[in-house]
Parts: C-alpha cells; structure tokens; sequence
C-alpha cells in the first residue's frame, strides 16, 4: 500500500461553464471529494516509472484526448484537477441543495433515471474499482489536508477506467421534470410523503421554488420510477395544509426540463 497526502481546496466550475439559475446547482454524481483524490491520484502516478508500460502509455494517452477536449494547453496541472473535478459526463443540473432533501453529501449519487446508460456503467464501474484501490474513508470538505493509502498494483487500472469515464462524449445531463419527487415536510412521527412533481401544476411549482417552506426535491429511486394511481397527499403543517392534486400527468411534462419550470 502506498500513503499518498495532499492539501484540498475545493475549486469553483471552469469559468467556461455557462451560468445557471441560483436555485439550480451542478450535481457530481461521483462526489467532488472523490473526484479530487482521483485527479491527485492521477498526478501522481501518470510518470510512475513502476506502472507497466503499455498501461502508463494508454493513461497518458487518455490524459493527452481529455486536455485536448477541454482546451487545456501546456503543462498545466492546475487546470487539469480542475477539469477533471468538473467533467461534463459526471454533472447532472437539478435544484440546488437548499432546495434538495436527498443530497448525498461526499456518497455517489442515485443515478438520474434518463441519464444516458453508457455514462451510467462507467460510473459504477470507476466506483467499483476505486473499492479495491483503496478503503481509505474521506472525512469531509472541511479538512484541509487528506491522507489515504491505495493499493499501488490496482491503481492503473482504476485510472484507465477513470480517464475513459471523464473522456466520454456526453454532455452535462440536464434533469427533466420527471427525474424528480417532491418531498412534503415531515408529519410529528417523521413520516415523508412523496408524490410526483408533475402533480404539482407549473404556477404552484415556481411557487414552491421560491417558497422553500413546504416542498423539497428528492431525485427518483429505482422503485419510484411507476405508480399505478394518482397520489393524494394531505399533511398539516401548523396551520396550513398541503395538498397534492389528484390529476394524472401530462405527457408532455414528462420531457420538461427542470430549470424550465424557474422561469
């Protein structure tokens, strides 16, 4: 096992990016922590003259087509942590974590339901090797300097299949409407109701967005994705109720975007 420590600082998406709404946020669906230990992973092992090869060839060759891919000239490992840290196919838009009540924090995201399936298996398969590289536990963004060991045989392997998922072609997924639940807030035996976004018409919705005291979001599990009957939710809420409306969706709202509903 090799030890391997660096100073962590979070770092803002690439100036390039374009801006979004304030209540909409750039979700990493492999966490920015572990996206970050990856990258110093990268760095640090890409000219490891103990890596085979053919293996330390293929990694340098994935690292020369992202740079490319980004625009990213010269030696500049700055901007490289950071692209990697923000690559397009590991984004996915959806309301901000203020508006969220099932933000993982530094775990992997549940995957989006229309995320494409190829960006969906490279990123289970990174996490799943990342589990043989290393049990090294990241204890939060609020520590300065993170210390982990990684089991050096399995790491170019791992970083090959890293560097093809952040090399994928797929673009930052733009979650729709029907990606989401709405979360009513909890009943006094912490109960949570859950009923479709779509329920909700689109005036109530931008309502509920600018009105954080009744509704969050939660993105869909795999046992959210049918319900066979429109759902009825009736929640006291001091003194007011909330009351999800009992008509079925339109099938046009399922191909919504989520930020449209923001406007």
């Amino acid at each position: 096992m090799k030890n391997i420590t660096y100073e962590y600082q979070r770092a803002n998406a690439p100036d390039n990016y374009p801006a979004i709404d304030s209540r909409l946020s750039r979700h990493h669906i492999i966490s920015y922590p572990f996206m970050r230990t990856f990258a110093e992973i990268l760095i640090r092992f890409r000219d490891d003259p103990e890596v085979d090869a053919a293996k330390r060839e293929q990694i340098r060759a994935l690292i020369d087509a992202f740079k490319r891919n980004n625009h990213i000239t010269g030696a500049n490992d700055a901007a490289l942590i950071v692209y990697l840290c923000w690559s397009r196919p590991n984004l996915f838009i959806g309301p901000s974590s203020a508006y969220r009540d099932d933000d993982p924090s530094q775990r992997m995201e549940e995957l989006p339901l229309l995320l494409n399936s190829r960006v969906r298996e490279s990123a289970k398969k990174v996490k799943e090797l990342w589990n043989g590289v290393s049990s090294s536990y990241l204890v939060g963004e609020k520590d300065t300097r993170i210390s982990i060991s990684v089991d050096e045989r399995k790491v170019p392997d791992f970083l090959i299949a890293f560097l093809n998922y952040v090399n994928l072609p797929n673009d930052i997924h733009d979650t729709k409407c029907s990606e989401w639940l709405v979360v009513c807030e909890t009943d006094p035996k912490n109960l949570r109701y859950r009923f479709y976004i779509h329920l909700l018409s689109e005036r109530r919705m931008q309502e509920e967005l600018h009105n954080k005291l009744r509704y969050k979001f939660v993105l869909k599990k795999d046992q959210d994705k049918v319900v066979q009957e429109p759902v009825v939710v009736i929640h006291q809420l001091g003194d007011k109720k909330c009351l999800g409306e009992t008509r079925k969706a339109l099938p046009d709202s399922e191909d919504r975007r989520f930020a449209e509903c923001l406007k």
